[in-house]
This record gives structure tokens, sequence and C-alpha cells, in this order.
């Protein structure tokens, strides 16, 4: 159905609902990463609990991570993390895992896990990650 983003000191808490699709997941980060307040920010909490569900193609994925790898040029503390116990969701974020860390990114059974978690994770790497954008014929 959509998203609210809730701006606190440190960061943003976006909570989904109802039907969603990966491409409302991109238009709340990017809705985020736009906004003047995006390079103080440390953390970007994606709260699904109230999802009832979720589509997206792997292909997705790889759109999101592209942006949150622009992100992180300019908010190099930037963490993700999406409180879900979704199957979908938790795929995604096993994709986005797997292809490198933009960002850090991470799932959690509750939002105090979240957040508990969100003070924990390592400083993201600062080299460029290598990545192919080869896409090989089908067929």
């Amino acid at each position: 159905m959509g998203y609210q983003l809730s701006w606190e000191s440190r960061g943003v808490v976006a909570r989904f609902d109802g039907d969603i699709t990966i491409r409302e997941l991109n238009r709340a980060h990017v809705e985020f990463a736009n906004d003047a307040r995006f390079d103080a920010c440390s953390y970007f909490i994606g709260d699904m609990t109230a999802i009832t569900s979720c589509t997206g193609q792997p292909l997705d994925i790889e759109w999101v991570w592209a942006l949150d790898y622009g992100a992180r040029l300019s908010n190099t503390r930037l963490r993700k993390a999406f409180v879900s116990r979704h199957p979908t969701v938790l795929g995604w974020v096993r994709a986005y895992q797997a292809l490198g860390h933009a960002i850090p990114i991470a799932a959690y059974d509750t939002m105090e896990e979240a957040r508990s978690a969100l003070r924990c994770l390592p400083a993201p790497s600062t080299a460029p990650v290598e990545r192919s954008w080869y896409v090989a014929p089908r067929g």
C-alpha cells in the first residue's frame, strides 16, 4: 500500500504497510537520500512488520544496490536494517548482501533488535566495490 518516513535525530524509520513492491522500497530510499538531512544520518530502518505481501524481481535488488552505492559516496556512516519475518523481505536482504556491501544491511525480528544492532555494525569499507554489469544474452 505504501510507506511513511519518520525522521529521528540520527536516521529515519520507513514504515511499510499493506501490499508493497520493491519499487516502493526504492521510492522510500530515494526520498530519504534526496532530503537535506541525509548526510547527517547513520541509519535507515525499514519496518515491514505491517505488510501483507511484497513482490520484487532479482534485478530490482540490483537497482536498490546501485542507488545505495551512490548514496554511500556522500554518507559513509549509513547502515540499513529491516524488521520483518516475511520470507520475501528476507530474500531481498540476502540478495542485496550477495552483491557486496554498498551499505551494510541486515534483517531483524524486532525493532529493538534492529536499533541495538545498528550501533554494532562494522563501518562500511570506503574501497570501491568491484561489480560487473554485464548481462549475458538469454537463449
